[in-house]
């Protein structure tokens, strides 16, 4: 549901003001590179809440780690289909690949 309502408000965006929203996606890049201060409610609230609710679920052993890459990818995906492909967010198969994306990085306990 979170991966599939960013996808949809991204493409509201550009749909609204496409100038606007590919700067928002290229400051979002920035921010990755650390080159300006980034905002942390993804990777402060967000991502540990999804953790805690699924943590039964979550065979991961450095959940650190898998946060963080967690993290990046709910952040930096959706900026990089927003600036090439930007009419792959709302594809329904796109929200169904990313989130078994992310369900593999957090239930699978060995990454080999």
């Amino acid at each position: 549901m979170v991966l599939r309502t960013g996808l949809a408000a991204l493409h509201r965006w550009v749909q609204i003001d496409s100038e606007l929203s590919i700067k928002s996606a290229y400051y979002g890049e920035l921010v990755r590179l650390e080159i300006v201060k980034p905002e942390r409610f993804w990777i402060a609230m967000v991502i540990p809440a999804l953790v805690q609710r699924f943590s039964d679920e979550v065979q991961v052993r450095d959940r650190a780690k898998a946060g963080f890459l967690a993290y990046q990818a709910v952040t930096a995906l959706p900026r990089a289909l927003l600036i090439e492909k930007p009419a792959y967010l709302l594809e329904e198969d796109t929200v169904r690949m990313l989130a078994r994306m992310l369900h593999a990085l957090l239930t699978t306990a060995n990454a080999e």
